[in-house]
């Protein structure tokens, strides 16, 4: 995986290192940099980065959960839904509910949450639906990024505390 150094005191971007941890890629930005000893505690390695930004595909590798009605997706774009919610046109909602309505409302039902109340509309209602889970499925992702966080070596990203 790739992973993006940066200096969290000047905010200044090392570099971007392919490595299976963190602390690898920091171990090669250091041997790149001819040091050999350990890096200073001012130095971090964010969540694997691909093409300059990280993505949900990403998390799955380190074992993060993606519904089948989840789109791939960037870590920006899953800490924007937490925060501001999810707006999808009701069009695309409809059409994935249509395709996966069943697996949306279980999905719900299994982690305890109740159905939004009922719309205006069935085509507002769908919408509703999948907004709410995705918002639900972005807190649970941010979750786990911060569980990783407090965890190991690899830390960054959007998440605010």
């Amino acid at each position: 995986m790739k992973y993006q150094i940066e200096n969290v005191e000047t905010g200044e971007i090392l570099g971007v290192y392919e490595a299976d941890t963190g602390n690898e890629a920091i171990a090669a930005m250091m041997a790149d940099a001819g040091h050999d000893g350990e890096p200073a505690d001012d130095v971090i390695a964010f969540i694997p980065v691909v093409d300059g930004e990280a993505g949900l595909g990403d998390l799955e590798a380190l074992g993060a959960e993606r519904p089948e009605w989840v789109e791939d997706m960037t870590l920006n774009d899953i800490a924007s839904i937490r925060q501001n919610g999810c707006t999808m046109g009701s069009r695309k909602a409809s059409e994935v509910m249509a395709e996966y309505g069943d697996d949306v409302v279980e999905w719900l039902d299994n982690r305890g949450h109740d159905l939004p109340a009922l719309s205006t509309s069935w085509t507002q209602y769908a919408c509703d639906v999948l907004s709410y889970a995705m918002v639900v499925w972005a807190r649970d992702v941010c979750n786990f990024v911060r569980d990783i966080e407090d965890s190991c070596d690899v830390i960054g990203g959007p998440w605010g505390r």
